[in-house]
């Protein structure tokens, strides 16, 4: 199997380096596209802006145009049977990782500049809504990637135990993390440089700080700039 790794990533550089171009190796795997005219299409050879990689088997990329992608993001399924849904949304300078029976999902009118991070452990979900806005360098940890044991026990104290969840219309601000079970409500802003630890319910809030906590409520944003607010 490591050999069988080695060998495609070898096979996806030098095709790189002669064509310019990241050509798809499906196997089991799928990309679905569902377009704007209603119309399906599957496994194209290439999609511009993207390198998209699989070395597991039986997983799924969909796609509901118009998915926009920007300077070289890369898309790898490191594990079998996950599943990426990216609806009508713009990704940005974007890593995501996945590894065993995955599921990441991002929808409509969302902006996501995110190194997104789901090996290591398996059946983890990261679901980001709706209207949200990622400023640069935020990273996504859906689990803490090595464990943590009580000695006497042995019993392992950090598994992850729920999705990560990003409600509709949040805004993150640059080099902000986001750790395993955490959740962001609806109409809520991150300051930059927060780490968020655990979930949060109330809507219209703001967090900030490392841990992340709750420091204002009855709050909401506009991707409108503060001398041009329209309500």
């Amino acid at each position: 199997m490591k050999l069988k790794i080695f060998l495609l990533h070898i096979f996806h550089m030098l095709h790189r380096i002669f064509s310019g171009k990241h050509c798809i190796e499906y196997r089991t795997n799928k990309i679905v596209i569902y377009k704007k005219d209603g119309s399906v299409s599957e496994n194209p050879k290439f999609i511009e802006n993207v390198n998209i990689c699989f070395l597991g088997e039986n997983n799924i990329l969909e796609l509901f145009e118009p998915v926009v992608f920007e300077n070289n993001c890369i898309i790898k399924f490191c594990g079998w049977n996950s599943k990426v849904l990216l609806n009508k949304c713009r990704v940005k300078e974007s890593v995501f990782l996945l590894g065993h029976a995955s599921n990441l999902s991002i929808d409509e009118n969302s902006v996501i500049n995110a190194h997104i991070n789901m090996i290591n452990e398996e059946s983890l979900k990261v679901r980001i809504g709706k209207d949200c806005m990622f400023s640069f360098g935020i990273e996504i940890w859906a689990t803490d990637g090595h464990s943590i044991f009580d000695t006497r026990t042995k019993k392992c104290l950090n598994t992850s135990k729920s999705a990560i969840e990003i409600a509709d219309h949040v805004w993150i601000g640059f080099k902000t993390t986001i750790l395993k079970d955490a959740k962001i409500p609806s109409n809520s802003i991150v300051a930059s440089n927060s780490i968020v630890t655990k979930a949060f319910e109330t809507p219209n809030i703001m967090i900030a700080g490392c841990p992340a906590k709750k420091i204002k409520e009855n709050v909401n944003w506009n991707k409108n700039p503060p001398d041009k607010l329209e309500i």
